[in-house]
């Protein structure tokens, strides 16, 4: 990657190593017998994952979960980091890792606390609510279009958002997070086949106040954990222009009771007509719909099914979603 030295390049390479990079934003690398081998980002001919290569991914992974339904193997996407040679003795010192778009693991002694790498909750908790690292002071103290939010270059594995000009870390999702979001995906994507509504999952950008004629100069891109867009218009190459009907934001213990009203606030105004709150902790659901300026609101139990309110006559069953957490 280019981040590294041409003296690194030479030399091979164990976890431990592979933890410390600092790469540039949107660049992914594996180590593959201690050597570097690039999957996105400046060095490749590919810069970045594009819609269209999530979208057949998460399709892939949302058919393989129907099959999976009861069964004690969990599915898993990228990016996660999978130590294909870990041994517990050998601490850190294991030289493959890799990252691949769909993998399924039937042994849950192999599933650990594991985070996208420099993701950890100490990292996320830390960088909460601060500019990000590659940012300047000077930058810091001023406000940030769309067209600044693309031309960063971040640490890998860093994700952020970027609310009324302001930019926001946020913490990577750990195993738990990602086993919520597949259930809950997997349940819309088997309504939504056939229909015209679509549903898509983090990272994908929503530029919520998106409007054609400010051309890259809107100040708000979020990534939700889980969307669901009815109108067509708004699917762009890049993310999603505008509000989607339904967001869905699965809470991590890095999650402030006022950042969360914050934004409830803001999907709100953008004219989101459904917003979900997963809490794993509490295996509970509370939903907001926004109907004429007015907001109602109810929370659900882990063995309930919520109702969709913008999908008539479907609900999710909170107990598959939180069978396995």
């Amino acid at each position: 990657m280019g981040a590294l030295t041409k003296a690194e390049s030479e030399r091979r390479f164990t976890y431990a190593d592979y933890k410390s990079w600092d790469l540039k934003e949107g660049e992914r690398c594996e180590l593959i017998r201690g050597r570097i081998v690039p999957m996105f980002g400046a060095a490749t001919a590919m810069p970045r994952m594009d819609i269209r290569h999530q979208t057949v991914s998460r399709k892939i992974f949302l058919r393989l979960g129907n099959h999976l339904e009861g069964m004690s193997y969990q599915a898993f996407y990228a990016p996660l980091d999978v130590r294909l040679f870990y041994e517990e003795g050998e601490d850190e010192n294991d030289d493959s890792v890799v990252q691949p778009d769909i993998m399924v693991v039937c042994d849950e002694s192999k599933i650990g606390d594991a985070y996208p790498r420099d993701s950890s909750p100490g990292n996320g908790n830390a960088d909460k609510g601060r500019i990000m690292g590659a940012l300047t002071k000077a930058e810091s103290e001023r406000r940030f279009t769309y067209a600044d939010y693309k031309s960063w270059e971040l640490k890998e594995g860093e994700r952020y958002e970027l609310i009324r000009g302001e930019a926001f870390a946020m913490s990577g999702p750990n195993t738990r997070h990602q086993a919520i979001s597949w259930e809950i995906s997997g349940q819309l994507y088997n309504y939504l086949q056939e229909k015209p509504c679509r549903a898509f999952s983090a990272p994908c950008d929503v530029r919520l106040f998106y409007e054609e004629e400010l051309g890259e100069n809107d100040d708000t891109v979020v990534q939700p954990d889980i969307m669901v867009v009815c109108d067509q218009s708004k699917i762009g190459d890049e993310g999603i222009r505008g509000a989607p009907d339904l967001v869905i934001e699965i809470l991590s213990s890095s999650n402030t009771v006022f950042e969360m009203d914050e934004k409830r606030s803001l999907y709100e105004e953008a004219g989101v007509r459904e917003y979900w709150e997963v809490n794993p902790k509490k295996s509970s659901v509370t939903v907001y719909r926004f109907r004429d300026g007015g907001i109602s609101t109810e929370t659900y139990g882990n063995t309930d099914t919520v109702p969709v309110g913008i999908l008539p006559s479907f609900g999710i069953e909170l107990e598959r979603v939180f069978a396995e957490v």
